[in-house]
């Protein structure tokens, strides 16, 4: 009953943001390569410390990274369009300043409320099905996601299950924003003549219409893949949480459980 009933509170989550009118919004601009860089550099410095570095220095590390983007960071996190995850990444994101100086009591409770605001995003990324929604909420998982983890450790708690979790949210944002892609050859007419030079060509669309491509000229027939969608994807996902997805992915899979 208790897991019903969580769906039902998730799904009317998500309908808020999907039927939000867009002009309900701010219109702040914010730097997408500044949030994208201190979301790895803030996970790098936890996989850092579980590798043997000091907590309290990664901390204070991680704590200069978020405030060196904070205006970004903030802008972007204003932008969702669900009440809840707007409050409890702002929470989370000014709250872990103080960090340094939480007792006991206080640290495991902010660890305990920076997990549920992870797990609520996780949650609303499984459900929700307006991709601009989605692309926000994947930004802001990677704000609180090292943030989680960082206070986890502080407080005594294991983290391997959250950092599970954020790889698998991760993956989701990649799954969700995926972009339409498609190959051809192109002045092609007819069959490919052994030896002719051929422009190959990828052309990628994001969820919000803007196009990318690249091309090769290369001879037919080709002895590796002349098309490249990675690359294609990454000129027109480099705006949106994709970007940043691609981005953390490697660094949370060698971080240590």
């Amino acid at each position: 009953m208790r897991r019903v009933l969580l769906r039902r509170t998730v799904a009317a989550v998500a309908a808020v943001v999907v039927t939000l009118p867009l002009g309900a919004r701010p219109v702040q601009a914010f730097d997408f390569t500044a949030i994208i860089g201190a979301a790895k550099a803030a996970y790098e410095l936890y996989k850092e410390y579980k590798e043997g570095q000091s907590l309290d220095d990664a901390t204070d590390k991680i704590i200069k990274t978020i405030n060196d983007a904070r205006t970004d960071i903030l802008a972007q996190v204003d932008r969702l369009a669900t009440a809840q995850a707007k409050a409890c990444a702002r929470s989370a994101i000014i709250d872990f300043n103080d960090i340094p100086n939480f007792n006991q009591t206080t640290l495991q409770a902010y660890a305990r409320d920076t997990t549920a605001c992870v797990t609520l995003i996780d949650s609303l990324l499984d459900v929700v099905t307006d991709k601009a929604s989605a692309d926000q909420l994947g930004f802001t998982l990677n704000t609180v996601g090292p943030l989680a983890l960082t206070a986890r450790a502080h407080a005594g708690f294991s983290t391997s299950s959250l950092l599970d979790q954020v790889v698998d949210s991760n993956n989701t944002v990649l799954s969700t924003l995926k972009p339409t892609c498609s190959t051809a050859i192109k002045g092609l007419n007819g069959i490919p003549q052994n030896g002719a030079v051929y422009t190959w060509e990828t052309r990628c669309t994001a969820y919000d219409g803007k196009v990318g491509s690249t091309s090769k000229r290369i001879a037919y027939p080709p002895t590796t893949n002349p098309y490249d969608v990675p690359g294609t994807t990454a000129i027109v996902m480099r705006h949106t949480s994709h970007a940043q997805a691609t981005a953390v992915l490697p660094v949370l899979r060698a971080t240590p459980a």
